[in-house]
């Protein structure tokens, strides 16, 4: 270890602690709130990456600080070490444990030449600006939240990560670009920084958004023109996916289709679909907007069926990932190069979407009460595991009218014609195979609950917080997760069939 190494370690330290030490200054005698100081903290510790990059050209010694901290900063969890970083409520988490984690990843990546430190540049700077200030913005300014896994975010935070992502991205691109940087090219890239920081930091619970931000940022921008790694043409979909699924996505929030985080999970979702082909984003439409349409007809004959159902008609974060996460998947499998079996696994799992969403809207409609699809008993209708023969042929429909569809979208993609009818054949059977998979898991693994009246519902608790009496069913398996498994199944079997 040489002198320069050794100075940048004690200045590394001297730095951190002066930083903890002006923060404690600020809680004791300013009397600011912890969780000011905390992200006070948090935006200054990212400046340490600087002194990292002045005196240490190798790992060792600049994994020294990141390290020693992850010890400290878990015994201050513990012990209250540090009381500018500690505040003690329910949202209390191991985030200042996560932070030098992250740098402990990026540190190995970056000096150990795997990644451009640029790269890293960027993860670690809109990590510390970025994070720091959307918390800092959304709690003190916001005004308009929402939940997501257990968390309250605020409009107001997540567009102050946007923002800041979006300059770190750019300021680090042209400083390490110099004269020959290209703004055409930074500005998208840097666009899509900013986006992918907010959605990361939104979906990302228990402040491990500390590790997914900083590193899932620093992978990207090493692939983005941030780093002068990549061309404009990726970034010319990517512009026009966010932009189309951000006007979907706002238009839907504000017809009460979706939730906040329903929203925000569209965009992403959305985003993905049509960066890997835009009949595929196509094919996302038609089972968002039919699906929409469909809830709303004869409204007044589905209070039995919303009454017994866990969530109401907007749909939320899980719903959207728990119906669209697979076939999404698949479609990033394609864009690294998955071929004809990321197609049918995409095609399919948004077939198996529709159709089961298809039967459940409509099926509900239905003059007679379903039946258990394992009993075949009378079941109130809304309950999962009932079938009806409306329902069934509902779902039958929404999967012939995704594989109709998909089948040019298919060709587009790059399959031969014979390839893409097959993959029509095998979205429709493998839809409606779906419907009748979604209602076997249903019935058999999800949990229910009887209220005091005697009458079966799918909700955990009532509306006074009071619980239900559990009467069937493993635990943890909701609604949300039978139409995960589901969709999973069905694009598993797609890829074997494709293969």
């Amino acid at each position: 270890m040489s002198l320069t190494d050794i100075t940048g370690i004690v200045l590394g330290f001297a730095f951190l602690f002066a930083v903890l030490g002006v923060a404690n200054a600020l809680r004791t005698k300013a009397g600011l709130d912890v969780f000011v100081t905390r992200k006070i903290v948090h935006i200054s510790v990212a400046h340490w990456w600087l002194i990292a990059l002045a005196f240490h050209d190798s790992v060792l010694p600049a994994l020294t600080g990141p390290v020693v901290f992850t010890v400290l900063n878990y015994i201050s969890y513990r012990k209250s070490l540090f009381p500018a970083l500690e505040y003690r409520d329910k949202t209390a988490n191991l985030g200042t444990v996560y932070f030098p984690v992250s740098l402990i990843i990026l540190v190995g990546l970056t000096f150990g030449g795997v990644l451009p430190v640029a790269a890293g540049t960027t993860g670690i700077f809109v990590m510390g600006y970025g994070d720091g200030s959307a918390a800092l913005f959304g709690k003190l300014y916001g005004r308009r939240t929402f939940s997501i896994f257990g968390n309250t975010k605020s409009y107001l935070g997540c567009i102050s990560m946007f923002v800041v992502a979006f300059a770190v991205a750019m300021l680090v691109g042209l400083i390490d670009q110099g004269r020959s940087a290209s703004v055409p090219q930074l500005l998208p890239a840097s666009l899509l920084i900013g986006f992918a920081a907010m959605f990361l930091e939104v979906f990302t619970p228990f402040g491990i958004d500390n590790i997914t931000v900083p590193v899932g940022v620093t992978l990207l921008a090493a692939f983005l023109p941030v780093t002068g790694a990549a061309a404009l043409p990726l970034m010319v979909p990517v512009v026009i996916g966010l932009a189309l699924n951000t006007a979907v996505a706002l238009t839907a929030y504000q017809r009460q289709s979706v939730s906040g985080s329903g929203g925000i999970a569209g965009l992403a979702v959305g985003t993905v679909l049509y960066v890997a082909s835009p009949g595929l984003w196509g094919l996302l439409m038609l089972f968002f907007l039919s699906s929409t349409l469909i809830g709303r007809f004869r409204r007044q004959d589905r209070t039995e069926a919303e009454s017994v159902q866990a969530k109401g008609s907007r749909r939320d974060a899980w719903q959207v990932f728990a119906n669209t996460g697979a076939p999404t998947i698949a479609a990033l499998l394609y864009l690294v190069g998955g071929g004809q079996a990321a197609v049918f696994a995409a095609i399919a799992g948004l077939a198996a979407a529709t159709s089961d969403t298809w039967s459940s809207e409509i099926g509900v409609l239905s003059r007679r009460n379903p039946v258990s699809i394992l009993t075949f008993r009378p079941v109130p209708p809304g309950v999962s595991g009932g079938v009806s023969l409306l329902g069934l042929a509902a779902g039958a429909l929404g999967a012939l009218a995704v594989g109709l569809a998909g089948m040019p979208v298919a060709q587009s993609m790059g399959l031969s014609q014979a390839a893409a009818v097959s993959v029509g054949v095998t979205a429709f059977g493998l839809g409606t195979f779906g419907t009748i998979l979604d209602s076997l898991f249903g019935a058999g693994l999800q949990t229910r609950y009887r209220r005091p009246d005697g009458s079966v519902t799918e909700r955990a608790r009532a509306d006074d917080g009071s619980h239900y009496t559990r009467i069937r069913g493993i635990p943890g398996i909701t609604n949300d997760m039978v139409n995960f498994l589901t969709t999973v199944c069905v694009t598993a079997i797609a890829v074997v069939l494709a293969l």
